[in-house]
């Protein structure tokens, strides 16, 4: 066997929809406003703290999403947008990021790359996080790909983290 190059990239972050809206947006209002959005904050807090850190993406590679909104609120949250102007991004259309043909296209690259652990962070953890990691593992079912969602880096409404979340029948495990 052949060993491991180093200087190939092994791991890839997706982060989601790191964007303006879920913390002073029409989405935030709509769900509470700033009351329920600390869980975000800390998230896009712990998010920029890795990135602010290169030296632990080392041999990492990187895609965002953004889901749909308009003017500002599609945008960047400001501390994250100078580490993620340049990563490449695709619009997620739904919840579920592999309904982007270019998701595939990106994901299928980074496999043929040897990539095989691919670490899930963003927003939010009990819809966008939940569904799209799920759906990830089941498009590619190959038990060398990891799926891995980062619960550090993943932020939802203060009400999700309620002691009753957990019976909520929609909120699966993954």
């Amino acid at each position: 066997p052949v060993p491991d190059d180093p200087t190939r990239p092994h791991t890839a972050l997706v982060l989601l929809d790191c964007q303006k809206a879920f913390l002073n947006g029409d989405w935030a209002e709509y769900f509470g406003g700033h009351a329920q959005v600390g869980p975000i904050q800390g998230a896009f807090e712990r998010t920029l703290a890795l990135l602010d850190a290169p030296w632990k993406l080392s041999g990492c590679v990187m895609l965002c999403t953004r889901c749909y909104t308009d003017g500002e609120e599609a945008e960047y949250i400001d501390s994250l947008a100078p580490f993620l102007r340049e990563v490449p991004w695709v619009w997620k259309p739904t919840m579920d990021i592999t309904q982007n043909a270019r998701f595939h296209t990106w994901m299928k690259a980074q496999l043929s790359a040897g990539v095989k652990t691919f670490v899930i962070g963003g927003c939010t953890t009990t819809s966008c996080v939940r569904v799209s990691s799920q759906a990830v593992r089941k498009a590619y079912p190959d038990p060398s790909v990891r799926v891995v969602v980062d619960l550090s880096l993943c932020g939802a409404r203060t009400e999700n983290y309620e002691p009753n979340a957990e019976s909520d029948p929609v909120l699966v495990r993954i």
